[in-house]
């Protein structure tokens, strides 16, 4: 079964959206466990934060990668649709 390159970009979106979707919840679980033990470690300075913060904006760059820039551009996405009203 031969797959066109339309399949092709599709699976790649795919895979990235996976990917993400993996990363976010590989953050809550070990954010979680950094929280618990900071709390039950040294409850007064709250050092979980940092690595919090870090990570976070780490995953807000991989959303924006995902979902925005990852896009076609807005000349692409025009070009597609000439073809395919002449199609």
């Amino acid at each position: 079964m031969e797959h066109t390159d339309a399949y092709m970009l599709a699976k790649k979106r795919v895979e990235s959206k996976l990917g993400f979707y993996r990363h976010v919840v590989v953050y809550v679980v070990v954010c979680t466990v950094l929280v618990l033990i900071n709390l039950r470690a040294s409850p007064g300075y709250l050092w979980a934060l940092w690595p919090v913060g870090g990570w976070g904006l780490g995953l807000l760059l991989h959303a924006a990668q995902v979902f925005w820039y990852g896009r076609p551009s807005i000349s692409e996405h025009l070009v597609e649709k000439e073809l395919a009203k002449e199609a």
